[in-house]
């Protein structure tokens, strides 16, 4: 028989924060904003949901769950006799749906903490609660959602304001303002031991599909953003439906043409015109070492040749082996650009880096079209985040140089976990093979699972000279 603890005095919210971060983990959720339903989905031996319409034309109950006696948004309850958990949430008027997303949250997060098995209290129901009591299980459940939903530990550590943690994470605006100020606090927990982990399963979004969710909020009820303000976060070029995520640019960073500006969006006229290329999907296109930019640094130049991976000293503008630019630069002002910009947002003007895009493109296209080499292998969805760990923690020249081979390689993993890359050239290989210790090491760390085997080989197409 379970021994059942007492009611804690205080909101334990260390352990609803870890268990929040342990279940994001365990369930391999990978993408903003989170939906509590997909994750009930994941569940389904565990939480049945319903809405309150629903549960009642099932014949629940007259008033499932006491929904309407207790005027309550959502409330879950243990079902008797079997290992599984029921929540009836209100849909009989209209909720702002970060609202019910956040209640959704709050009632997995009472299931997942244990809330309705380990208190005698609430084994049976929650009639025997003191209000004290039930202030210290919300608090709880409350902290459980707002860490699942969005992460403190993630926002830590990346350049997100309170505006952008709006538009990302489906939270509420007073929500996403609390988070920005906890996480820029000195009296902010780290949670170390979480912070790789869940860098790992969610990079792969904040580097590839990160504007496209920010285009899809600011522009969710159709042709024009719900409000003004935040169009700035996240634009379109109408000639080749780039995402643009600089507030001040005038022209498209990717094909250098002049785009709309923010205040054409507030013209009927300019709605009018719009509308038919805001409907269009956008597109996230590569950049050049495509990477998760981190509150702390700093990228204004490389540090290695990205075309033949020799190193470049602090003081040259160019690789001395090859010529290629160390810095990106507008070729009419010679002002600083972003590593992922092939035109200067302010003019037009072509980049440095420009003419390099197209041969990176084609070599990226080329690893894309490479298949499993049978139905025993999977690609390894986490190539880039290892890419990028490595770089991180190995800061010479090594490091950096296993960095970018891999950076211009596709991976794969088998049921044994052994791993497959193919690179693009054979000097990549060689780096890679040079290496082989250092990225067995970092694959299984971060991997959390052994690592033995690194196969490499050279992609048939579209090799770099």
């Amino acid at each position: 028989m379970q021994t059942r603890q007492t009611i804690p005095d205080s909101p334990r919210l260390s352990y609803a924060t870890e268990t929040a971060y342990k279940w994001l983990i365990e369930l391999g959720i990978d993408s903003f904003p989170i939906s509590p339903l997909d994750v009930i989905d994941k569940l389904p031996q565990m939480i049945l949901c319903l809405s309150y319409s629903k549960a009642v034309a099932m014949g629940y109950a007259d008033d499932p769950c006491n929904i309407k006696k207790k005027a309550a948004d959502a409330r879950s309850l243990k079902l008797r006799g079997i290992n599984q958990y029921l929540i009836i949430y209100d849909d009989s008027k209209d909720k702002p749906k970060r609202r019910l997303t956040f209640t959704l949250a709050h009632e997995i997060g009472h299931i997942l903490l244990g809330h309705l098995d380990d208190f005698e209290e609430t084994a049976l129901n929650r009639g025997g609660l003191t209000n004290k009591m039930y202030r210290v299980l919300e608090k709880e459940a409350d902290c459980f959602a707002s860490e699942f939903l969005c992460p403190s530990v993630l926002l830590a550590k990346l350049p997100y304001d309170p505006d952008y943690i709006y538009l990302l994470f489906g939270i509420s605006e007073a929500a996403a303002e609390r988070k920005f100020s906890e996480t820029m606090g000195k009296s902010f927990t780290r949670y170390k031991q979480y912070e790789e982990p869940l860098l790992r399963n969610f990079y792969r979004f904040f580097a590839e599909d990160l504007e496209d969710t920010l285009f899809k909020n600011i522009y969710a009820s159709g042709n024009m953003p719900f409000n003004y303000e935040l169009a700035g976060y996240c634009r379109k070029c109408h000639w080749c439906s780039n995402y643009i995520t600089d507030r001040k640019a005038t022209h498209c960073d990717y094909c250098g043409e002049e785009i709309y500006s923010l205040g054409e969006l507030r013209s009927m006229a300019s709605r009018v015109k719009l509308g038919r290329y805001i409907r269009i999907p956008g597109k996230t296109h590569r950049k050049l070492h495509n990477r998760v930019r981190y509150k702390t640094e700093v990228i204004d130049r490389m540090q290695l040749c990205f075309k033949c991976f020799n190193p470049i000293s602090a003081d040259e503008e160019c690789c001395s082996v090859c010529g290629a630019p160390a810095v990106n630069r507008c070729m009419n002002d010679n002002r600083y650009l972003d590593f992922g910009q092939r035109y200067c947002p302010s003019c037009g003007a072509d980049g440095t880096f420009g003419r390099y895009y197209t041969e990176y493109e084609n070599i990226q296209d080329g690893l894309d079209g490479i298949a499993p080499p049978s139905d025993e292998w999977a690609e390894y969805p986490y190539l880039d985040y290892l890419a990028n760990y490595i770089r991180r923690k190995n800061k010479n020249s090594a490091g950096r140089s296993l960095y970018l081979a891999l950076m211009y390689s596709r991976a794969f993993i088998d049921d044994d976990n052994n791993i497959l890359i193919y690179t693009s050239s054979q000097k990549l290989k060689d780096i890679i093979e040079s290496n082989t210790d250092t990225l067995i090491d970092c694959l299984t760390l971060t991997d959390q699972i052994p690592h033995s085997k690194v196969d490499i080989k050279i992609a048939d197409s579209h090799a770099p000279p």
